[in-house]
């Protein structure tokens, strides 16, 4: 009896490590579904920063400042939010992500991103920097801040890794690389390198795990 027990005991622990590998599985598919996601939208709007500068005239720039720059941002940052929101939707639907998972709660991400949104305005409007990359870099370190704590309160190193690198490389390109090439520099550095880390992640974790 003792020795069923026994058995029945490490059967039982043998099933519960199979779940929670697979769930690591899972949240690890999902986070570098939407690292490629965002990764995609940062090429993107540095692209289409850069080339709105290089085939902007000078004075033209000068008289709109960086507010079509902050347009240009505003809508490309809307479009992805919106399929940012209907990949989640397909998630809850299919039960790869559950609400009650605290972790993983789709509100409770939605309200973290809105309130750092939040925070980050309040601090831009108390810096008020001049330039238009100023804000970029601003919100690009801002943004790998929380990759970094959220790696870091999640267990999940990919973030960490992902957060101080391209912190780097934004620091890199803020205070070394001149302005000209700022754009073109962080669509690599930056969106490329979070596309080619969620590519990399969804294609070879789960032989890894």
């Amino acid at each position: 009896m003792e020795m069923n027990q026994e058995t029945a005991k490490q059967q039982l622990e043998m099933i519960n490590e199979i779940k929670t590998q697979t769930k690591r599985v899972v949240a690890a598919e999902i986070t570098c579904k939407y690292l490629i996601l965002w990764g995609l939208a940062l090429i993107l709007g540095y692209l289409v920063a850069h080339v709105y500068y290089s085939k902007t005239s000078q004075w033209l720039i000068d008289f709109c400042g960086r507010g079509d720059e902050g347009t240009i941002w505003f809508v490309i940052m809307g479009v992805f939010g919106i399929i940012n929101y209907v990949i989640t939707k397909k998630d809850l639907k299919s039960g790869a992500v559950r609400p009650t998972d605290s972790s993983r709660s789709p509100k409770q991400m939605f309200w973290f991103w809105m309130v750092l949104g939040i925070y980050a305005f309040i601090a831009l409007s108390v810096l008020a920097p001049s330039k238009g990359i100023q804000v970029n870099a601003f919100m690009i370190v801002t943004g790998m801040f929380s990759y970094v704590i959220m790696g870091i309160w999640g267990g999940e190193k990919i973030l960490i890794w992902l957060g101080i690198i391209i912190t780097a490389n934004t620091l890199i390109g803020y205070f070394i690389l001149p302005n000209y090439y700022y754009s073109i520099w962080m669509a690599v550095m930056a969106g490329g390198v979070m596309a080619s880390a969620g590519l990399f992640g969804k294609i070879f974790w789960a032989v890894k795990s």
